[in-house]
């Protein structure tokens, strides 16, 4: 005995499987870009911090020669990376690893965010505006490079929790090395510091983290 189904039962069936498709489809959008809280964050390798901090005022330069200052953080977040052009390993590790994933980041945090990246120079008087132009931009041309007076730098990196310091000179010839921070600090569209990317960054989850992190309370 054979079971024929009839065509509206079988325009039904088609209509039902699209429509659970659909819904199937809509739950994995939702958990795929379900905004992390703090406390979620942590486990993607951002940390916010409970009180946001202001940054003192402050003037420097782009890799372009444009000023730079302490506004310019202003209406976007901010992943802000101190680091040096002579560094061997751990800054174009940082910067590399940041750039694989950046064309999928900004399309994560959708059109109506924005998300910039920065190498503060903690090397001066070698890092100048020519040299960060052929360095910052060449792991990707987003990301802006930035130099200036190193008393200034300084201080802005106290103003985000990533202070170095500079090591004695190795030889005769004055190569020296800089200890650093090695995570990105963050900061927020008012200009203020928020918290810190941990490095080396997951770049399996890097996406969801920024598209969640531009998510957060701005606290102005």
């Amino acid at each position: 005995m054979s079971l024929k189904i009839s065509k509206t039962a079988q325009y039904a069936l088609m209509i039902a499987a699209f429509v659970l498709g659909v819904m199937a489809l809509t739950v994995w959008r939702m958990q795929q870009f379900q905004v992390l809280n703090s406390e979620e964050l942590r486990d993607y390798g951002v940390v916010l911090v409970p009180e946001h901090r202001s940054v003192r005022p402050f003037e420097l330069l782009d890799h372009s020669g444009e000023p730079f200052t302490q506004d310019s953080f202003r209406g976007a977040w901010t992943l802000v990376f101190f680091g040096f052009t002579h560094c061997p390993d751990i800054c174009p590790l940082a910067l590399g690893s940041l750039a694989v994933k950046w064309d999928e980041v900004q399309q994560g945090i959708g059109a109506d965010q924005t998300l910039r990246a920065a190498m503060v120079t903690v090397d001066p008087g070698r890092d100048t505006v020519e040299r960060l132009a052929g360095y910052v931009p060449a792991f990707n041309p987003d990301f802006t490079g930035i130099t200036g007076d190193i008393a200034t730098i300084y201080n802005l990196s106290v103003d985000l929790a990533s202070p170095f310091m500079p090591v004695a000179p190795e030889d005769a010839v004055g190569r020296y090395n800089v200890e650093h921070a090695i995570h990105y600090s963050i900061v927020n569209p008012c200009g203020h510091y928020v918290g810190f990317l941990r490095n080396p960054v997951d770049v399996k989850t890097l996406p969801r983290a920024m598209a969640s992190l531009v998510h957060q309370p701005r606290g102005c």
